[in-house]
C-alpha cells in the first residue's frame, strides 16, 4: 500500500507556484523616443495677468489683539500703524506679484546738492543708522574685520577736517572704517541745527 501511495504521489501532476510579488521584476520605464515630441509643459500664468490691487481689509476684531498687545510693549503708532497695514495685506488674501508691465525706471532723482539738510532736522533724533561692520576677510587673508583696515593716516588737522574728535583709532595709528564712521556722525550733529541734530 505504501509503494502504491508513493508512485501515485510522484506521478501526480504538481501546481506552478505564483511568483512571489517581492521578487518580480519592475516594469522598464517607458523611454521616449528621440523624434518623438515632448509632452506639452503645463501651463503657467504670469504673476501680472490677474494681479490685483493691495487693498488691505483688516478684521479689527482679530488685530485689536495684537494692537493691545504691541501697545503694552510701548510700540510706538507708526510701528503699530505699519504692522496693521502688511496684516491686513497677508489677510486680505491679494496679490502680492508685481509684474514687470507695472513697473517703470525712474526719470530722475535730486541730487545732493539740491537737498536741505536743516528741513526736517527734527526727525534726525528719530532716524537709526545701521552699517555693516563687515566681514573677517578670511577669504583675503586678513586676521580681523575689514572695517578695522586703515583708511587714513592719523595727521593733525586731516583727521579733524571730517568732524572727527581726538585719539587714532583703532588702525594701529591710523583711521579705521568705524573711526570715520563716527566722526561723520559727529559731523552730521554739529552741522544740524536745533536739538534734533542728535545722532
Amino acid at each position: 500500500v505504501l509503494v502504491m501511495f508513493l508512485g501515485s504521489w510522484a506521478l501526480a501532476p504538481r501546481e506552478e507556484s505564483a511568483p512571489s510579488k517581492e521578487l518580480a521584476p519592475a516594469p522598464a520605464p517607458s523611454v521616449r523616443p528621440p523624434n518623438a515630441a515632448a509632452a506639452p509643459a503645463p501651463s503657467v500664468r504670469p504673476p501680472s495677468a490677474t494681479a490685483e490691487p493691495i487693498v488691505p481689509a483688516v478684521p479689527h476684531d482679530k488685530f485689536a489683539a495684537y494692537e493691545v498687545k504691541m501697545r503694552r510693549e510701548g510700540c510706538s503708532p507708526t510701528a503699530i500703524a505699519a504692522f496693521k497695514y502688511n496684516y491686513g495685506v497677508l489677510v486680505s488674501g491679494a496679490n502680492l506679484m508685481i509684474g514687470e508691465s507695472a513697473i517703470a525706471p525712474v526719470q530722475s532723482l535730486p541730487t545732493l546738492d539740491e537737498l536741505d539738510p536743516a528741513e526736517d532736522a527734527a526727525l534726525l533724533a528719530q532716524t537709526v543708522m545701521l552699517k555693516l561692520n563687515g566681514g573677517l576677510g578670511t577669504g583675503m587673508g586678513l586676521l580681523g574685520p575689514k572695517s578695522l583696515l586703515k583708511v587714513r593716516e592719523a595727521a593733525g588737522a586731516d583727521v579733524r577736517a571730517d568732524g572727527g574728535g581726538g585719539g587714532d583709532g583703532g588702525a594701529a595709528g591710523g583711521i579705521c572704517f568705524l573711526d570715520l564712521i563716527v566722526r561723520q556722525l559727529g559731523a552730521l550733529s554739529a552741522g544740524v541745527a536745533g536739538d534734533g541734530g542728535r545722532a
